[in-house]
């Protein structure tokens, strides 16, 4: 994309595709999230879903597979995305990942 332009698509990720990502650099999840912070598209998340991250990355399943730092890396490029849905779009889902796309329309 050139500079100044927009990108278009709103892209909303399961919070599997970020450990996937982490997992190698060279696999599908990893180059969906490089297109996003090359600005091929806006991400969509929401505090329910970083908080999810946060804590399934506590998991001892995930002990052997990710160093903190990385979690923490993925969870601070997260927290720079402007959140979508807000209050209006209370929902029982965990995370209310559908109710956010919905809601950013």
């Amino acid at each position: 994309m050139g500079e100044g332009t927009v990108a278009l698509m709103l892209v909303l990720l399961d919070s599997n595709i970020y450990f996937s990502a982490l997992i190698s650099p060279r696999n599908l999840p990893s180059r969906i999230i490089h297109a996003w912070r090359s600005g091929r598209f806006t991400l969509l998340t929401c505090q329910q879903q970083i908080d999810e991250i946060r804590e399934a990355s506590r998991n001892p399943k995930f002990r052997d597979l990710f160093q903190p730092h990385q979690i923490g890396k993925m969870l601070n490029h997260l927290s720079i995305v402007q959140p979508f849905g807000g209050n209006r779009c209370r929902t029982s889902m965990k995370p209310p990942i559908l109710p956010t796309a919905f809601c950013s329309i």
